[in-house]
Order: structure tokens, then C-alpha cells, then sequence
């Protein structure tokens, strides 16, 4: 996520395989400095990709032991929460990005 203009105060981003699912990823930043922020996972782990096998792709990372429920089968959900001052703006990118069959 970049901050184009305006003023970021935190940033908060939950990568999961379901919702609710197992957590691949939580990055927070508080009263960030900069404007670049960045979180990220690993699409290949232990010789498979997550193509290959993505439902509960992110077990293995999450803190929590054991499998919790992947209701939806392979997609990845991203959120991201700002915190701003009025007017502020950001681009979220995601990379690499889906590509097309």
C-alpha cells in the first residue's frame, strides 16, 4: 500500500484462505512513518505452490495450531484497514497479480 497524499496514521492488513480461515499473514503499523507499506506471504512452501493446493493453504503460517474451517474453497481474502485524516488517499497493489486463463 502506498500513501499518495493526505496522512496515514495506521495500517492493518489480514491475508486469510477463507472467512474464517486459517491466517496466512497480520502486519499492523501504528503512527506509521513513511509511505510505503508493505506485507507479505509465500505463494510456494515445502515443494507446492498455492495453486497446487490452496485450500488451507495458510495453515502452516497461522499462530493458531490446528485447521480452522475453509468454507470457500481456494480464494485468498485481503483486507485492508487505514486509518487517515479526511481527503487521505492510498493505492493497494497486489503482486503478482491474478493472471488471466
Amino acid at each position: 500500500m502506498t500513501e499518495t497524499s493526505g496522512d496515514v496514521s495506521s495500517v492493518a492488513v489480514f491475508i486469510r484462505d477463507s472467512a474464517p480461515g486459517d491466517i496466512c499473514a497480520i502486519e499492523r503499523w501504528d503512527k506509521a512513518i513513511g509511505t510505503e507499506f508493505i506485507a507479505s506471504f509465500p505463494l510456494e512452501y515445502g515443494g507446492q505452490t498455492y495453486w497446487d493446493g490452496g485450500t488451507n493453504w495458510c495453515e502452516p503460517f497461522d499462530p493458531v495450531l490446528g485447521q480452522r474451517s475453509d468454507l470457500n474453497g481456494e480464494p485468498l481474502h485481503v483486507l485492508v484497514n487505514v486509518r487517515g485524516k479526511k481527503g487521505t488517499v492510498v493505492t493497494v497493489s497486489l503482486s503478482p497479480g491474478q493472471a488471466a486463463e
